[in-house]
Protein backbone atom coordinates (compact mmCIF):
# COMPACT_ATOMS: atom_id res chain seq x y z
CA UNK A 1 0.00 0.00 0.00
CA UNK A 2 0.74 3.85 -1.01
CA UNK A 3 0.76 5.16 1.94
CA UNK A 4 1.36 9.22 2.71
CA UNK A 5 1.91 10.31 5.90
CA UNK A 6 1.96 13.89 7.18
CA UNK A 7 1.91 15.57 10.88
CA UNK A 8 0.62 19.42 11.06
CA UNK A 9 2.44 20.25 14.33
CA UNK A 10 0.57 24.09 14.24
CA UNK A 11 -2.86 22.15 14.87
CA UNK A 12 -1.15 18.66 16.09
CA UNK A 13 -3.08 16.63 13.58
CA UNK A 14 -1.90 13.00 11.90
CA UNK A 15 -2.68 12.96 8.16
CA UNK A 16 -2.61 9.00 6.95
CA UNK A 17 -3.68 8.73 3.19
CA UNK A 18 -3.69 6.60 0.09
CA UNK A 19 -4.40 7.75 -3.74
CA UNK A 20 -7.88 8.04 -4.04
CA UNK A 21 -10.75 10.45 -3.74
CA UNK A 22 -12.50 10.81 -0.76
CA UNK A 23 -16.25 11.16 -1.01
CA UNK A 24 -17.48 11.01 1.99
CA UNK A 25 -16.18 11.28 5.76
CA UNK A 26 -17.26 9.60 9.22
CA UNK A 27 -16.14 10.00 13.13
CA UNK A 28 -14.32 6.19 13.81
CA UNK A 29 -13.95 8.08 17.74
CA UNK A 30 -13.81 11.40 18.96
CA UNK A 31 -10.36 12.96 17.30
CA UNK A 32 -9.99 10.53 15.01
CA UNK A 33 -12.17 10.84 11.12
CA UNK A 34 -12.27 8.32 8.52
CA UNK A 35 -12.52 8.80 4.58
CA UNK A 36 -14.48 6.54 2.70
CA UNK A 37 -14.08 6.57 -1.94
CA UNK A 38 -17.45 6.15 -3.31
CA UNK A 39 -17.13 2.77 -2.57
CA UNK A 40 -17.46 3.18 0.96
CA UNK A 41 -13.59 1.80 1.25
CA UNK A 42 -11.23 3.60 3.74
CA UNK A 43 -9.04 5.86 2.25
CA UNK A 44 -7.91 8.02 4.73
CA UNK A 45 -7.56 9.07 8.80
CA UNK A 46 -7.54 12.24 10.21
CA UNK A 47 -6.18 11.61 14.13
CA UNK A 48 -6.51 15.19 16.08
CA UNK A 49 -4.58 15.77 19.01
CA UNK A 50 -2.01 13.34 17.93
CA UNK A 51 0.76 14.26 20.06
CA UNK A 52 -1.02 13.27 22.98
CA UNK A 53 -2.47 9.95 21.26
CA UNK A 54 0.11 8.54 19.13
CA UNK A 55 3.47 9.91 20.88
CA UNK A 56 5.63 6.98 20.63
CA UNK A 57 4.48 6.99 16.31
CA UNK A 58 5.14 11.11 15.62
CA UNK A 59 7.66 11.33 17.74
CA UNK A 60 10.43 11.46 15.30
CA UNK A 61 8.20 13.50 12.98
CA UNK A 62 8.08 16.15 16.43
CA UNK A 63 12.03 16.45 16.83
CA UNK A 64 11.69 19.12 13.92
CA UNK A 65 8.78 20.72 15.11
CA UNK A 66 9.08 23.56 12.58
CA UNK A 67 10.15 22.47 9.10
CA UNK A 68 10.91 25.09 6.34
CA UNK A 69 7.87 26.54 4.56
CA UNK A 70 6.76 24.71 0.91
CA UNK A 71 7.68 27.97 -0.50
CA UNK A 72 10.93 29.50 -0.69
CA UNK A 73 11.40 32.54 1.34
CA UNK A 74 11.12 36.04 -0.79
CA UNK A 75 13.56 36.41 -3.89
CA UNK A 76 14.08 32.51 -4.26
CA UNK A 77 11.56 32.25 -7.59
CA UNK A 78 10.22 34.73 -9.71
CA UNK A 79 6.43 35.96 -8.74
CA UNK A 80 3.98 35.31 -11.39
CA UNK A 81 2.59 38.64 -13.24
CA UNK A 82 -0.84 38.92 -11.61
CA UNK A 83 -1.49 42.27 -11.35
CA UNK A 84 -5.36 42.56 -12.24
CA UNK A 85 -7.47 39.57 -11.87
CA UNK A 86 -11.30 40.49 -13.51
CA UNK A 87 -14.25 38.79 -11.86
CA UNK A 88 -16.54 36.68 -14.43
CA UNK A 89 -20.07 35.50 -13.01
CA UNK A 90 -20.03 32.14 -14.10
CA UNK A 91 -23.92 31.81 -15.00
CA UNK A 92 -23.59 34.86 -17.43
CA UNK A 93 -22.72 33.80 -20.58
CA UNK A 94 -23.27 37.22 -22.40
CA UNK A 95 -20.69 38.40 -19.83
CA UNK A 96 -18.60 35.34 -20.14
CA UNK A 97 -18.32 36.37 -24.08
CA UNK A 98 -17.58 39.80 -23.31
CA UNK A 99 -14.32 39.17 -21.21
CA UNK A 100 -12.32 37.35 -24.25
CA UNK A 101 -11.50 40.98 -25.28
CA UNK A 102 -10.54 41.83 -21.90
CA UNK A 103 -7.09 43.00 -20.96
CA UNK A 104 -6.52 41.07 -17.18
CA UNK A 105 -3.62 38.88 -16.21
CA UNK A 106 -6.05 36.79 -15.15
CA UNK A 107 -9.87 35.38 -15.91
CA UNK A 108 -11.84 34.84 -12.87
CA UNK A 109 -14.55 32.22 -13.40
CA UNK A 110 -16.66 32.66 -10.56
CA UNK A 111 -19.15 29.77 -8.83
CA UNK A 112 -19.20 31.50 -5.32
CA UNK A 113 -20.21 34.82 -4.47
CA UNK A 114 -21.65 36.09 -7.91
CA UNK A 115 -23.64 33.31 -8.50
CA UNK A 116 -27.17 32.09 -6.73
CA UNK A 117 -27.46 29.17 -5.17
CA UNK A 118 -29.92 27.68 -7.58
CA UNK A 119 -27.75 28.23 -10.58
CA UNK A 120 -24.74 26.72 -9.29
CA UNK A 121 -25.02 23.61 -10.69
CA UNK A 122 -25.80 25.21 -14.61
CA UNK A 123 -22.67 27.84 -13.98
CA UNK A 124 -20.62 25.29 -13.53
CA UNK A 125 -21.56 23.51 -16.55
CA UNK A 126 -21.54 26.92 -18.24
CA UNK A 127 -17.63 27.39 -17.37
CA UNK A 128 -16.61 23.45 -18.47
CA UNK A 129 -17.57 25.17 -21.59
CA UNK A 130 -16.29 28.22 -21.96
CA UNK A 131 -12.80 27.63 -20.16
CA UNK A 132 -11.27 26.23 -23.05
CA UNK A 133 -12.28 29.24 -25.37
CA UNK A 134 -10.14 31.38 -22.73
CA UNK A 135 -7.10 29.26 -22.77
CA UNK A 136 -7.02 29.06 -26.75
CA UNK A 137 -7.71 32.94 -27.21
CA UNK A 138 -4.39 33.08 -25.18
CA UNK A 139 -5.94 33.67 -21.72
CA UNK A 140 -5.18 32.80 -18.10
CA UNK A 141 -8.18 31.33 -16.35
CA UNK A 142 -8.86 30.46 -13.34
CA UNK A 143 -11.91 29.24 -11.58
CA UNK A 144 -13.18 30.70 -7.99
CA UNK A 145 -15.31 26.99 -6.29
CA UNK A 146 -17.52 27.85 -3.57
CA UNK A 147 -16.29 27.28 0.18
CA UNK A 148 -15.05 23.92 1.40
CA UNK A 149 -18.73 23.74 3.36
CA UNK A 150 -20.78 23.98 1.02
CA UNK A 151 -19.94 20.32 -0.56
CA UNK A 152 -19.35 21.68 -4.07
CA UNK A 153 -16.16 22.12 -5.09
CA UNK A 154 -15.57 18.36 -5.50
CA UNK A 155 -18.13 17.95 -8.61
CA UNK A 156 -16.82 21.76 -9.35
CA UNK A 157 -13.47 20.57 -10.36
CA UNK A 158 -14.25 17.34 -11.85
CA UNK A 159 -16.25 18.91 -14.07
CA UNK A 160 -13.53 21.72 -14.41
CA UNK A 161 -9.78 20.53 -14.37
CA UNK A 162 -8.23 19.83 -17.10
CA UNK A 163 -4.81 21.21 -19.06
CA UNK A 164 -6.71 24.88 -19.97
CA UNK A 165 -7.45 25.54 -16.44
CA UNK A 166 -4.24 27.44 -14.79
CA UNK A 167 -5.82 27.38 -11.43
CA UNK A 168 -8.02 27.36 -8.79
CA UNK A 169 -9.47 30.20 -6.02
CA UNK A 170 -10.92 28.88 -2.77
CA UNK A 171 -13.18 31.33 -1.00
CA UNK A 172 -13.67 31.10 2.99
CA UNK A 173 -9.68 29.52 3.43
CA UNK A 174 -10.10 29.39 7.50
CA UNK A 175 -6.93 26.79 7.89
CA UNK A 176 -3.69 25.09 6.19
CA UNK A 177 -6.27 22.44 6.56
CA UNK A 178 -8.57 23.76 4.19
CA UNK A 179 -5.68 23.45 1.74
CA UNK A 180 -5.13 20.29 2.07
CA UNK A 181 -8.62 19.37 1.76
CA UNK A 182 -8.71 21.05 -1.49
CA UNK A 183 -5.55 20.04 -2.42
CA UNK A 184 -6.52 16.28 -2.20
CA UNK A 185 -9.61 16.56 -4.42
CA UNK A 186 -6.87 18.09 -6.99
CA UNK A 187 -4.30 15.33 -7.01
CA UNK A 188 -6.29 12.76 -8.45
CA UNK A 189 -7.72 14.77 -11.16
CA UNK A 190 -4.40 16.44 -12.02
CA UNK A 191 -3.19 12.96 -12.23
CA UNK A 192 -6.36 11.83 -14.08
CA UNK A 193 -5.40 14.56 -16.93
CA UNK A 194 -1.89 13.68 -17.36
CA UNK A 195 -1.03 16.85 -15.87
CA UNK A 196 2.34 17.04 -13.61
CA UNK A 197 1.83 17.61 -9.98
CA UNK A 198 1.40 20.70 -8.97
CA UNK A 199 0.69 22.48 -12.48
CA UNK A 200 -3.10 23.79 -11.26
CA UNK A 201 -1.75 26.35 -9.10
CA UNK A 202 -4.08 27.63 -6.08
CA UNK A 203 -5.24 31.22 -4.64
CA UNK A 204 -6.76 30.87 -1.24
CA UNK A 205 -8.75 33.81 0.17
CA UNK A 206 -8.21 35.60 3.07
CA UNK A 207 -11.67 36.64 4.63
CA UNK A 208 -12.07 36.37 8.39
CA UNK A 209 -10.71 36.38 11.52
CA UNK A 210 -9.77 32.70 12.10
CA UNK A 211 -7.75 32.94 8.80
CA UNK A 212 -5.80 36.13 9.25
CA UNK A 213 -5.18 34.10 12.65
CA UNK A 214 -3.20 31.35 10.94
CA UNK A 215 -2.38 33.36 7.33
CA UNK A 216 1.46 32.14 7.99
CA UNK A 217 0.78 28.39 7.64
CA UNK A 218 -1.62 29.34 5.23
CA UNK A 219 0.86 30.96 2.88
CA UNK A 220 3.41 28.65 2.96
CA UNK A 221 1.12 25.03 3.19
CA UNK A 222 1.07 23.91 -0.25
CA UNK A 223 4.04 24.74 -2.77
CA UNK A 224 0.99 24.75 -5.90
CA UNK A 225 0.04 28.47 -3.88
CA UNK A 226 0.95 31.03 -6.08
CA UNK A 227 -1.00 34.08 -4.05
CA UNK A 228 -2.47 34.80 -1.17
CA UNK A 229 -5.98 36.96 -1.38
CA UNK A 230 -7.51 39.64 1.09
CA UNK A 231 -11.25 39.77 0.61
CA UNK A 232 -11.87 42.77 2.99
CA UNK A 233 -16.06 42.73 2.59
CA UNK A 234 -15.98 39.22 4.02
CA UNK A 235 -13.67 39.96 6.66
CA UNK A 236 -15.22 42.94 8.06
CA UNK A 237 -18.80 41.46 7.89
CA UNK A 238 -16.89 38.18 10.18
CA UNK A 239 -15.59 40.89 12.49
CA UNK A 240 -19.22 42.70 12.60
CA UNK A 241 -17.41 46.28 11.62
CA UNK A 242 -18.68 48.54 9.02
CA UNK A 243 -16.69 48.47 5.86
CA UNK A 244 -15.76 51.94 5.20
CA UNK A 245 -14.17 54.28 2.05
CA UNK A 246 -11.07 55.48 4.01
CA UNK A 247 -10.50 51.97 5.35
CA UNK A 248 -8.91 52.07 8.25
CA UNK A 249 -10.62 49.62 9.75
CA UNK A 250 -8.77 46.46 7.39
CA UNK A 251 -5.43 48.00 7.91
CA UNK A 252 -3.78 45.69 9.88
CA UNK A 253 -5.42 42.74 8.29
CA UNK A 254 -4.25 44.10 4.64
CA UNK A 255 -0.75 44.69 6.33
CA UNK A 256 -0.74 41.09 7.73
CA UNK A 257 -1.43 39.21 4.16
CA UNK A 258 0.93 41.03 2.17
CA UNK A 259 3.63 40.08 4.60
CA UNK A 260 2.73 36.75 5.36
CA UNK A 261 2.53 36.41 1.78
CA UNK A 262 5.83 37.92 0.82
CA UNK A 263 7.46 35.50 3.67
CA UNK A 264 6.13 32.55 2.02
CA UNK A 265 7.77 34.05 -1.55
CA UNK A 266 4.70 34.53 -3.04
CA UNK A 267 2.06 37.05 -4.09
CA UNK A 268 -0.31 39.38 -2.48
CA UNK A 269 -3.47 40.07 -4.25
CA UNK A 270 -5.94 43.12 -2.93
CA UNK A 271 -9.42 42.95 -2.21
CA UNK A 272 -11.53 44.64 -4.89
CA UNK A 273 -12.94 48.30 -4.74
CA UNK A 274 -16.88 47.97 -4.67
CA UNK A 275 -17.28 51.91 -6.21
CA UNK A 276 -16.04 50.97 -9.81
CA UNK A 277 -17.84 54.28 -10.76
CA UNK A 278 -14.90 56.00 -8.55
CA UNK A 279 -11.48 55.80 -11.06
CA UNK A 280 -9.86 58.45 -9.23
CA UNK A 281 -10.79 56.43 -5.79
CA UNK A 282 -9.70 52.91 -7.12
CA UNK A 283 -6.22 54.55 -8.65
CA UNK A 284 -5.62 55.92 -4.77
CA UNK A 285 -6.63 52.18 -3.16
CA UNK A 286 -4.31 50.37 -5.77
CA UNK A 287 -1.44 52.98 -5.41
CA UNK A 288 -1.67 52.47 -1.42
CA UNK A 289 -2.02 48.43 -1.85
CA UNK A 290 0.92 48.26 -3.99
CA UNK A 291 2.66 50.75 -1.29
CA UNK A 292 1.95 48.17 1.71
CA UNK A 293 3.36 45.01 -0.52
CA UNK A 294 0.63 43.90 -2.79
CA UNK A 295 1.23 42.72 -6.44
CA UNK A 296 -2.14 42.87 -7.70
CA UNK A 297 -5.65 43.61 -7.37
CA UNK A 298 -9.00 41.96 -8.34
CA UNK A 299 -11.58 44.10 -10.18
CA UNK A 300 -15.10 43.70 -10.53
CA UNK A 301 -16.01 45.43 -13.55
CA UNK A 302 -14.09 45.76 -17.26
CA UNK A 303 -13.33 49.21 -16.74
CA UNK A 304 -11.12 49.10 -13.92
CA UNK A 305 -8.36 46.54 -15.34
CA UNK A 306 -6.68 48.99 -17.03
CA UNK A 307 -6.21 51.43 -13.70
CA UNK A 308 -5.04 48.60 -12.22
CA UNK A 309 -2.53 47.14 -14.39
CA UNK A 310 -1.22 50.52 -14.57
CA UNK A 311 -1.14 50.17 -10.64
CA UNK A 312 1.09 47.46 -10.42
CA UNK A 313 3.44 48.41 -13.05
CA UNK A 314 6.70 50.42 -12.63
CA UNK A 315 6.26 53.92 -14.46
CA UNK A 316 8.59 55.10 -17.16
CA UNK A 317 9.81 57.41 -14.35
CA UNK A 318 10.23 54.61 -12.17
CA UNK A 319 11.85 52.58 -15.35
CA UNK A 320 14.45 55.27 -15.98
CA UNK A 321 15.43 55.91 -12.24
CA UNK A 322 15.89 52.12 -11.38
CA UNK A 323 18.23 52.26 -14.67
CA UNK A 324 20.20 55.35 -13.20
CA UNK A 325 20.87 53.10 -10.71
CA UNK A 326 21.86 49.91 -11.98
CA UNK A 327 24.73 52.24 -14.28
CA UNK A 328 25.81 53.93 -11.44
CA UNK A 329 26.21 50.93 -8.88
CA UNK A 330 28.23 48.98 -12.12
CA UNK A 331 30.08 52.22 -11.95
CA UNK A 332 30.72 51.67 -8.77
CA UNK A 333 31.21 48.38 -8.19
CA UNK A 334 34.21 48.66 -11.05
CA UNK A 335 35.68 51.39 -8.59
CA UNK A 336 36.01 48.74 -5.54
CA UNK A 337 32.98 50.71 -3.36
CA UNK A 338 29.91 49.12 -1.93
CA UNK A 339 27.82 52.46 -2.06
CA UNK A 340 27.50 55.68 -4.13
CA UNK A 341 25.39 58.44 -3.96
CA UNK A 342 22.69 59.48 -6.52
CA UNK A 343 20.26 62.48 -7.30
CA UNK A 344 21.84 63.63 -3.26
CA UNK A 345 20.88 59.82 -1.71
CA UNK A 346 22.71 56.94 -0.80
CA UNK A 347 22.45 54.26 -2.84
CA UNK A 348 23.36 51.00 -1.36
CA UNK A 349 22.68 46.63 -2.45
CA UNK A 350 18.75 47.30 -0.82
CA UNK A 351 18.52 49.76 -2.78
CA UNK A 352 20.31 47.96 -6.22
CA UNK A 353 18.25 45.47 -5.21
CA UNK A 354 14.54 47.17 -5.52
CA UNK A 355 15.77 48.82 -8.29
CA UNK A 356 17.10 45.33 -10.37
CA UNK A 357 13.21 43.70 -9.17
CA UNK A 358 11.43 46.78 -10.94
CA UNK A 359 13.10 46.53 -13.85
CA UNK A 360 12.80 42.42 -13.67
CA UNK A 361 8.71 43.28 -13.88
CA UNK A 362 8.82 45.88 -16.60
CA UNK A 363 10.35 43.10 -18.45
CA UNK A 364 8.01 40.87 -17.24
CA UNK A 365 5.64 43.26 -18.16
CA UNK A 366 6.84 43.58 -21.57
CA UNK A 367 7.42 40.13 -22.61
CA UNK A 368 3.69 39.28 -21.53
CA UNK A 369 2.64 42.11 -23.74
CA UNK A 370 4.41 40.97 -26.45
CA UNK A 371 3.58 37.30 -26.40
CA UNK A 372 -0.28 38.53 -26.15
CA UNK A 373 -0.31 36.41 -22.51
Amino acid sequence: MNLKVHYDPEQDILYLAQKGIATESAELCPGVTIELDQDGEPIGVEIMDASRLLKPVIAPLMENPHPPPANPPSGGRPLPLLRSLIFIPGNRPNMLQRALSFNADIFMVDLEDSVPPAEKSAARDLAAQWIPQFRQAGRRVMVRVNSLDTGLPRDELAALLSPHLYGVSLGKTDSPHDLREIDRIIVPLENAAGLPPGQIKLIPWIESAKALVNVHPIAAALPRTIALAFGAEDYTNDMGIQRTDAGAEVQHPRAAIAIAARAAGIAALDSPYVAFRNPQGLRQDAATARQMGYTGKFAIHPDQIDPINAAFSPSPEEIAHAQRIMAAWQEAEAAGRGSLALDGKMVDIPVVKRAQNLLNLAESIETQSTAGQ
